[in-house]
Order: structure tokens, then C-alpha cells, then sequence
């Protein structure tokens, strides 16, 4: 998974890319802690995909988007819970969407 310096190499390659950005001072250690889940290989082409996809320097979920297309690994979009906790939060979320929705 991607260190810190990973994600800062990265970070450094999309700065060159939009020299216009400047990051404020938290910004680099809100994306390394966000984006350490992603192998470091998976996060540059992720990085490189927005590059030639986007006029805009990419958010966290932008890259995180991009990432999917090239990982291999499953995508668990909610670390630290199993398939059938996930499952049944989603069974449990769908209930309620279809509750509310019905109420308006």
C-alpha cells in the first residue's frame, strides 16, 4: 500500500502538472492518510489518468475513482467491515431510501 512518501511523489507529479494549484498545509498529509490504501503503482497510473482526463487538479475521490479501473484487488468501500456487514448495511440503507422516498 502506499506510504506517505508515495502519495507525496504523486502529489509532487499532479503539482507539475497544474502548476496553478497551491495546497494549503494540511492538504498533503489529508491525501496520504486518505489515499494509503491504494498500492503505489495503482495510485501514479490514477494520477496519470486525471492528468489527461481533467483540466483540474483531482480530488481525493477523483483519484480514488481512478484507481478502480486499475487495481485487481476487490474494492471495499468500507474498510474493516466484512462482505456480509457491508451487505446488510446496504440492504438496511435501501430500506430506508424506499421508506423516505415513498414519504414525499
Amino acid at each position: 500500500m502506499a506510504t506517505e512518501n508515495d502519495v507525496l511523489i504523486v502529489l509532487e507529479l499532479l503539482q507539475d502538472a497544474f502548476p496553478h494549484v497551491r495546497m494549503r498545509e494540511g492538504t498533503p498529509e489529508i491525501y496520504a492518510r486518505l489515499l494509503a490504501d491504494i498500492p503505489p503503482d495503482v495510485l501514479r497510473d490514477a494520477a496519470e489518468k486525471c492528468i489527461y482526463r481533467s483540466q483540474f487538479f483531482p480530488t481525493i475521490a477523483q483519484l480514488r475513482e481512478a484507481a478502480l479501473g486499475f487495481s485487481n484487488e476487490p474494492y471495499n468501500p468500507h474498510p474493516g467491515m466484512t462482505e456480509e456487514e457491508y451487505q446488510q448495511s446496504l440492504a438496511d440503507f435501501q430500506k430506508w431510501q424506499a421508506e423516505h422516498a415513498q414519504s414525499r
